[in-house]
Order: C-alpha cells, then structure tokens, then sequence
C-alpha cells in the first residue's frame, strides 16, 4: 500500500502535473508584470495613475533608505490592527 502511494508520487505523471502547475503559477505572477510594463512603456495609461515598475522599485527603494517606508507601514499595520479589533469587540 506505501510502495503503490510512493510510486504514484514519483511517477512522471506526477511530476508533469507538477511541472505544469509551476508553470501555470509563473504564468499568473509573470503576465500581469508584463502586462503593466507594456502599458507604461507604451504610455497607453497616464504615468500618474500607472507609473512603470522601475519607477515603482525606485521610490520603494528610496522610500525604504530614508526610513519613510517603515513609519508609513507601521502606521497601515496600527489600522488594520485597530479595525481588526474593533470588530473583533463588535462581533462579541
């Protein structure tokens, strides 16, 4: 019973099916990227509302030297917590 469930594991059906679900999955994380890198190269949507990807990383970057990025985090992550709880208190 062990040996047919360890066969089946590491068969190479198994290991397409798995092949072919990263695949999909990079797909997923891959065509929006690229697909927003198309749009601002393309200028097809107003920088302002749709900067490029390495104008996003760049600010990021910056953001996160001059220690901006953290407060500003901090800050996000105190409100969910706090409407997290709220709720947590109003759901009781």
């Amino acid at each position: 019973m062990i040996a047919h469930f360890i066969q089946r594991c590491f068969s190479s059906e198994a290991f397409r099916f798995a092949g072919l679900r990263l695949g999909l999955h990079g797909t997923s994380l891959l065509l929006p990227l690229l697909l927003w890198l198309v749009l601002s190269h393309a200028q097809v949507v107003d920088a302002a509302f749709l900067p490029s990807p390495a104008h996003v990383i760049d600010s990021l970057w910056s953001m996160a030297r001059s220690g901006i990025l953290l407060a500003d985090a901090s800050a996000s992550i105190r409100r969910v917590m706090l409407g997290f709880l709220l709720a947590a208190v109003m759901g009781v």
